[in-house]
């Protein structure tokens, strides 16, 4: 063994003439010690194992010098069908700039940081990119190019930031959050293409005829959903108020048919309520003066929403004899409800 100089990391570079058929302790290769494990999810051996007390050292240094081809200083593999199983895993205990695994490209030396993650990857230049995920499988739906898993109510799985005003995180192709929510806490989120959500909200309607006496306050009864949209499972069909299951900004358009003229002076009032006040939602007080004047539509974006607030219309007039708002198909009287934040 030969000594060399300190290397980049503060350690010091050998060189050894190593018997490929046996491991770094020099028994057979095809033989596993036991040893006891560097984090509580390693297994207790190993073929290969750097462990170093300097603290600007490296445990395990790989490098391919090759200037050209698919190149690797380190690759790690796993047949393991296990979700926990890794071809190489990175773990850190420590506090301050601490990283289970540090991809660095274009420096050799990462910036001083003082926030601690299990992967950290740089790129210091054009088209150079810390951490890169590929999925090049055509035919797989369940392949991914990066994962991110939290199980933690207030901890993403996957963040990206930016102090310098640019994109947290970039997306060539089809960005999906297949369950959750996408929160971008600060800046915006900007889609040069087109934004598509499988769960936005809710589409009823009213098939019957509801009878809406003189003078007496009514929740319309949209007793329908068209084509099962009912996406967040908010609406009472027995009522037709919907409660809002997750907190948020909404938008809501309504539309209201009457079955019979009214008498010319008649006032009819709408509301859009949010828990049964017109508060912060709609009313508009209009007099019949067209007796032919049946219909109407109204809407209105309702902000900060909470959990459990409902959503409902409701319908008053003064005429001398009862009324009935027309039900008969999705498009004649109807509500629908979009989150929009």
């Amino acid at each position: 063994m030969s000594e060399g100089s300190p290397n980049r990391r503060g350690g010091t570079d050998t060189e050894e003439n190593v018997d490929a058929s046996k491991d770094v302790n020099g028994d057979a290769a095809t033989t596993a010690e036991s040893v006891e494990p560097f984090g509580e999810h390693l297994p207790s051996t190993f073929k290969v194992r750097g462990e170093l007390a300097h603290p600007g050292g490296v445990g395990v240094e790989g490098r391919n010098t090759a200037v050209s081809g698919t190149s690797y200083g380190v690759y790690g593999g796993t047949d393991s069908t296990d979700m926990a199983a890794a071809g190489v895993l990175g773990t850190s205990s420590g506090s301050g700039e601490a990283y289970g695994v540090m991809g660095l490209v274009g420096s050799e030396t990462p910036t001083q940081r003082t926030d601690r993650a299990g992967v950290y990857g740089e790129g210091s230049g054009q088209n150079e990119y810390g951490l890169m995920g590929i999925n090049s499988s055509t035919t797989d739906p369940s392949a991914e190019g990066v994962f991110g898993l939290s199980q933690s109510p207030n901890s993403p799985a996957i963040t990206g930031k930016n102090p310098s005003g640019g994109a947290g995180v970039r997306s060539n192709g089809d960005l999906e959050v297949i369950n959750g929510n996408l929160d971008v806490q600060s800046g915006s989120l900007s889609v040069g293409g087109h934004a598509s959500t499988g769960t936005v909200g809710l589409s009823a309607y009213m098939l019957w005829n509801q009878t809406i006496q003189p003078s007496t306050p009514t929740i319309v009864h949209f007793d329908s959903v068209q084509d099962s949209r009912d996406d967040f499972g908010g609406f009472d069909e027995a009522t037709g108020v919907y409660e809002v299951q997750v907190a948020g900004d909404y938008h809501v358009d309504v539309g209201i048919k009457w079955k019979d003229d009214f008498s010319a002076g008649t006032i009819v009032q709408y509301q859009l309520q949010i828990d049964g006040s017109r508060d912060g939602g709609v009313q508009i007080d209009r007099r019949i003066s067209d007796p032919d004047d049946h219909a109407i539509s109204y809407s209105k974006t309702l902000f900060g929403l909470s959990e459990t607030e409902t959503i409902q219309a409701e319908v008053w007039h003064n005429d001398s004899a009862s009324n009935e708002v027309f039900g008969h198909g999705d498009g004649i009287t109807y509500m629908t409800i979009h989150k929009v934040g």
